[in-house]
């Protein structure tokens, strides 16, 4: 009798402390309804447009060289008769839009240049050749209109499309503060200037 005792005694000593022991440590309130967000989910996506390079066109400076060059041609074809200026300009039509690559550090865009004036033209004197008749001054005619078609489309090729640069870390804070907007309204355009001022 006595040890039953002992032994309920003891079984209540152990259930008190292990109920203190849970009263100690009461569970985390928690809001209804909240859910807690990862870290993985909480990260926005990555932008496509953060990794794109921002270019700059330098096209008007390859234009002031084809400039020189139809100022030359039609001096050339007005007075003069000993061919030095269609020399001359043809030389400025190949070499000046490459130097204005190569000083913009656009190694490959000179290649891209080249190619672009060297053979549209020959394709275009090409087809010109081959729809010209048999007679030997229209065929003639023919190839020269058929190699300046060409070469003016290689000229804007390579003003619209090929003279482009990356701007530099250091200058696209600068060229991102202004750029033109078109906002329509009313079925009208509106052009504004839209940029951090």
């Amino acid at each position: 009798m006595k040890a039953t005792g002992v032994a309920m005694g003891v079984g209540c000593a152990l259930l008190a402390c292990a109920t203190g022991s849970r009263a100690e440590s009461p569970p985390k309130a928690t809001t209804p309804g909240a859910t807690v967000a990862s870290p993985a989910a909480s990260t926005p996506p990555a932008s496509d447009e953060g990794t794109r390079p921002a270019t700059r066109w330098y096209g008007w400076q390859v234009l002031l060289c084809d400039a020189a060059t139809a100022a030359q041609l039609a001096v050339a074809a007005a007075v003069d008769t000993s061919g030095v200026l269609y020399v001359s300009g043809g030389s400025t039509y190949f070499a000046c839009p490459m130097v204005v690559h190569f000083l913009h550090n656009q190694i490959a865009s000179v290649g891209w240049s080249a190619g672009a004036r060297i053979i549209i033209p020959t394709i275009g004197a090409g087809i010109g050749h081959a729809v010209a008749p048999n007679d030997g001054h229209s065929r003639e005619t023919y190839l020269t209109v058929g190699a300046l078609i060409g070469a003016t489309v290689g000229a804007a090729i390579d003003v619209l499309l090929i003279a482009r640069e990356e701007i530099p870390l250091w200058d696209r804070e600068e060229h991102a503060r202004t750029r033109p907007r078109v906002v329509p309204v009313l079925g009208l355009g509106t052009v504004g200037v839209a940029g951090r001022f």
